[in-house]
């Protein structure tokens, strides 16, 4: 499914229109990179279809660094770090559940991994 992520972190654009890939997999990569980052402070992915790759890195109990890298440039944002995943989890759910609404095709593998990983870091 091709098409783009936007994510912002109020007005700074972080992931956008120019970043195109196939949604489905860069979402549930992305899902993955909070994962890791989660366990290890630190992780990388590569996107699906383009040299891209999207590094984020923890700086302090607070604050991470999302770098957006490209052969020709890195694009660094740093954030407070709960909302960032917390809302990465939840807009993943919610990308996967109206792809299995309007879509008819079955995400809930995606779903599932995406609450677990939301119960497992907020106990909500």
């Amino acid at each position: 499914l091709e098409g783009a992520i936007s994510i912002k972190y109020y007005d700074e654009e972080l992931l956008g229109f120019n970043y195109w890939d196939c949604v489905d997999e860069l979402w549930y990569y992305i899902l993955k990179l909070a994962d890791e980052y989660s366990q290890k402070g630190v992780s990388i992915i590569t996107f699906p279809d383009q040299p891209l790759k999207l590094k984020i890195e923890k700086i302090n109990s607070k604050i991470c660094k999302w770098s957006l890298l490209s052969k020709n440039a890195i694009n660094q944002h740093y954030l407070f770090e709960g909302s960032l995943i917390k809302n990465i989890l939840e807009n993943g759910i919610y990308f996967f559940q109206c792809l299995n609404k309007f879509m008819h095709e079955n995400y809930l593998e995606e779903i599932n991994y995406a609450k677990y990983l939301t119960e497992k870091l907020y106990k909500t």
